[in-house]
């Protein structure tokens, strides 16, 4: 199965990059701090987005999408990159409210999905940090537009990066289970 590595970096040392097997598959580092994209207000998001709308027709088997220091969420995350039952990197599961509380207050979590024409969860399960494992199949359950008008808001809402870190599972179709460090299944 092909494996691809997404790296949002923006000033951190990926030095640990140099850990991963040389078997393991493809890493792609996206450098905001050298201008390689924008620093805009989506953060990780947009970067994760950058590379599904420039990479969407040669997407294929799994993307993993990581921060430039996984390991602030996710102390074990080169075990679990080399796992490929680990599909979320992270402490442990959270559930927020529909206005992302405990964490964010104010977050329009029911609009925001709607307005991506999707249907709201009963509750909203996540883990901190936005890192996680699809397949290609996954991503493009939606089409190319889908994520162009996701990337687009990443650079005009300050507030996307928050709200797609609370919904990634939404967009993808996946459940949060609070088990090692952050898996689903």
């Amino acid at each position: 199965m092909r494996r691809t590595l997404v790296v949002a970096k923006h000033h951190e040392d990926v030095s640990w990059l140099a850990q991963i097997p040389a078997d393991w598959g493809k890493v792609i580092v996206y450098d905001k701090g050298l201008g390689e994209l924008p620093n805009w207000p989506g953060r990780e998001a947009h970067t994760y987005l950058h590379h599904i709308v420039s990479q969407y027709d040669i997407l294929d088997g799994e993307i993993v999408f990581a921060q430039g220091r996984p390991f602030d969420h996710c102390p074990g995350f080169m075990e679990n990159l080399i796992n490929d039952e680990v599909k979320v990197y992270g402490w442990s599961e959270i559930c927020t409210t529909r206005d992302g509380q405990p964490h964010i207050s104010g977050l329009p979590m029911d609009d925001y999905v709607k307005a991506m024409g999707l249907q709201p969860p009963i509750e909203y399960r996540f883990v901190c940090g936005a890192q996680f494992r699809v397949s290609a199949e996954q991503i493009k359950k939606h089409g190319k537009l889908f994520y162009e008008n996701l990337l687009f808001a990443s650079k005009a809402e300050p507030r996307i990066a928050y709200l797609l870190e609370r919904v990634w599972q939404v967009i993808f179709g996946f459940d949060v289970v609070n088990q090692n460090g952050g898996q689903y299944h």
